[in-house]
């Protein structure tokens, strides 16, 4: 059974709504409560254990934790429009290496929180090499993202992961 490392985004948490739908691929579903504002070490914190889930789904500043723990962990994630462009304002961070896992990154066209040419400019700096890196552009979405869509983004990452 695959352990997900859910990620929420600022001041959010795992709704119902998106926990039932995770559920549908597992029943180890880790989502802890985090406060991006006033832990500056939250990345460390997660580095420092062992590597304990098989895939990480973070949305908005979960998001962005979850690039990067991919990337040193090396596991398939899911991430819905990721605040990458706020990666300057940790202290920190590790290098990125060439993405060898799944990364499936849903971005919102209209999202005006998290911007999506600042996002695509992110991963192009960051990914010199080809990757394993899929996105997807929603053209009619903003920042929150509607759980029918949260429905086709899981399915269709668990569908790649399972080829």
């Amino acid at each position: 059974m695959l352990k997900i490392l859910y990620l929420h985004g600022l001041n959010s948490k795992l709704h119902a709504d998106r926990q039932k739908v995770l559920e549908q691929y597992s029943t180890q579903i880790a989502a802890p409560r985090l406060d991006y504002e006033n832990d500056l070490e939250i990345l460390n914190k997660f580095l420092d254990q062992n590597r304990k889930y098989d895939v990480i789904i973070g949305s908005s500043a979960g998001g962005l934790l979850g690039f990067f723990l991919a990337n040193q962990w090396q596991i398939p994630a899911l991430l819905f429009n990721p605040a990458l462009s706020f990666a300057q304002h940790i202290p920190n961070l590790p290098d990125t290496q060439n993405q060898t896992a799944l990364m499936q990154i849903c971005i919102g066209w209209q999202d005006e929180v998290v911007l999506a040419q600042e996002s695509f400019n992110f991963i192009l700096e960051k990914f010199s090499k080809p990757s394993k890196i899929h996105i997807n552009i929603r053209k009619d979405m903003a920042h929150p993202l509607p759980i029918d869509w949260f429905k086709q983004e899981v399915a269709s990452f668990f569908i790649k992961l399972s080829r």
